[in-house]
């Protein structure tokens, strides 16, 4: 089902997904709106049948701003999403398909823009580079749940490096591995070649959970990126989600399958395999203490034992004795429940349009 009305063509379309952000999605939205442009833009809303309040909220935008929201009214049962391992790829892919403008700009529900000039900065760069595809910038970090922001300027804190790489091997490797860091909130791209690489590898978005990672990889191949050092978006890190998890079977279960698309991205791409597969054989030796499930990290130690450093063996070949098995599993269980405990470092600063109304 969609809510929209005939308009002027948008020269930018935000892509915004969402499902079951209801302390949220108001933020969110807000900090969209309150954009400043020189050029007219539409925002494209994906929302996936959520069951907190959610869906309502986003028809209520909609319904007050027609000229400026498409609002798309998912079902569960909608027919074509059993091919995707993870729905929200499936939601964030369709959505993409039915974006108008000639750039896009991601956003999920659950965060939001800093800056009043975001979509601006970042329409004027590719309008002045026909060479940069990729737009993105610094960002803060907030804590749901503590009324916390842990860091106002993520990607400065981490002293993570937004050097191009002259070799597009090289490049593409280090976004693959996150050397090279993207935080989706921030991101503004070509339209076309977002698209050309959503229908070029469809099974990149199907198969496996993170459909960000092979985006970004594939869009090396199109164009440069471009960063902007600035923090342009809010990332909240939620209490609870497959990335953050407090169930370490979860969260391990999602970065096990997210080493397997790098594995599929470098073996298709001729990029170096040994640290992704020892990276591989870490979190799925973690996975199966947690688990009690050992196929896996059993069949990676008879086809690539070369991947087990003589750490990850000992702590294998520990695993094996159901004394020592029990042992290691409640010391990792315990070691990941006092990572979570932890406090957060810094008190909220928080933006005018964050305020509880």
């Amino acid at each position: 089902m969609s809510l929209e009305r005939k308009k002027e063509a948008p020269k930018v379309s935000v892509c915004l997904i969402t499902y079951n952000h209801a302390p949220y999605i108001r933020e969110c939205l807000d900090s969209i709106l309150m954009q400043q442009t020189t050029f007219p833009y539409e925002i494209c809303i994906g929302e996936d049948e959520s069951t907190d309040g959610t869906r309502e909220i986003c028809i209520e935008y909609a319904e007050k701003y027609p000229e400026r929201i498409r609002l798309i009214l998912r079902s569960q049962s909608e027919p074509g999403r059993e091919a995707y391992a993870a729905q929200g790829n499936y939601n964030y892919v369709e959505t993409l398909k039915i974006c108008r403008g000639t750039y896009f700009a991601d956003v999920d529900g659950d965060d939001a823009w800093l800056d009043p000039l975001k979509l601006q900065k970042q329409f004027d760069v590719l309008e002045a580079n026909s060479n940069v595809c990729l737009v993105h910038s610094d960002c803060a970090l907030y804590l749901a749940g503590y009324d916390t922001q842990v860091s106002p300027h993520i990607q400065r804190d981490y002293k993570r490096s937004h050097t191009l790489d002259s070799s597009p091997s090289h490049f593409m490797y280090n976004v693959l591995l996150s050397r090279y860091k993207i935080m989706t909130c921030t991101v503004f791209t070509r339209g076309a070649a977002v698209l050309a690489v959503i229908d070029a590898a469809p099974e990149l978005f199907q198969n496996y959970a993170n459909g960000d990672v092979p985006l970004w990889c594939e869009l090396t191949r199109h164009g440069s990126f471009f960063y902007i050092d600035e923090p342009l978006s809010v990332y909240r890190v939620l209490i609870e989600s497959c990335t953050h998890s407090k169930n370490p079977a979860t969260r391990l279960g999602y970065y096990n399958q997210n080493e397997d698309l790098k594995l599929h991205l470098a073996r298709k791409y001729g990029l170096p395999t040994m640290f992704i597969r020892r990276q591989k054989t870490r979190i799925c030796n973690r996975l199966a203490m947690v688990s009690g499930n050992w196929k896996e990290i059993q069949a990676l130690y008879r086809t690539d034992p070369s991947s087990f450093s003589f750490r990850e063996q000992g702590y294998f070949k520990l695993s094996q004795v159901p004394l020592f098995r029990a042992i290691l599993c409640w010391l990792y269980r315990r070691l990941y429940a006092l990572r979570l405990d932890r406090p957060p470092r810094s008190p909220m600063c928080r933006p005018a349009w964050m305020v509880t109304r």
